[in-house]
C-alpha cells in the first residue's frame, strides 16, 4: 500500500479522534509545509545530471510538455464545467498537474483556495501512482499481442 495514503488516512483519523482542530494541525505542521519548495528545488539536482539526454531529445520533450500541459488544463477544467462546479472549486483544478507548493502558489495567484489546490495535487499523484502500473502492463499486453 502507498505510505502517502496509510499516513493521511491515519492522520485524519488521529484529529478526528482526538477533537484537535485542522486549524491548530496547520499550524504546527507549517515549518514542513514550507520545506516542500525545497524539496522540489532539490529535484533540480538528479534532473541536471541528465542535461546530454535532456538536450538530445529537446524536440520531443518540448512537444509532449506542451501537450501534457494543456491536456491537464483542458481536463481539470472542462470535466469541472461538465459536472457543474463553480468557480471557487474550478480554479484549484487549475492546477492538479503540478506540485503542491507550485499548486499553492498559482492558486493564491488566481484567487484559488490553496487548500483544495493541494489536496487536488495529492489525489491527482495517487491516482497516476496507482493506476500507472496497470496501464503500462495492459501497454505491454498490447504490445506484446501485436508482436504475436
Amino acid at each position: 500500500m502507498l505510505p502517502l495514503i496509510v499516513t493521511t488516512a491515519l492522520t485524519v483519523l488521529v484529529l478526528l479522534l482526538t477533537d484537535f482542530s485542522y486549524e491548530r494541525y496547520v499550524d504546527l505542521t507549517s515549518m514542513l509545509s514550507g520545506l516542500l519548495g525545497p524539496a522540489v528545488v532539490a529535484l533540480a539536482y538528479p534532473l541536471y545530471r541528465q542535461l546530454p539526454l535532456i538536450k538530445a531529445y529537446i524536440r520531443p520533450l518540448i512537444i509532449s510538455l506542451l501537450i501534457g500541459a494543456i491536456a491537464g488544463v483542458i481536463s481539470g477544467w472542462g470535466l469541472g464545467m461538465l459536472v457543474g462546479l463553480k468557480d471557487e472549486f474550478l480554479a484549484p483544478l487549475l492546477t492538479k498537474s503540478v506540485t503542491a507548493p507550485v499548486a499553492m502558489d498559482i492558486a493564491s495567484i488566481i484567487e484559488g483556495n490553496q487548500i483544495l489546490a493541494a489536496i487536488l495535487v495529492t489525489v491527482a499523484g495517487l491516482t497516476g501512482a496507482v493506476l500507472a502500473h496497470s496501464c503500462l502492463n495492459g501497454q505491454k499486453l498490447i504490445m506484446s499481442l501485436a508482436e504475436g
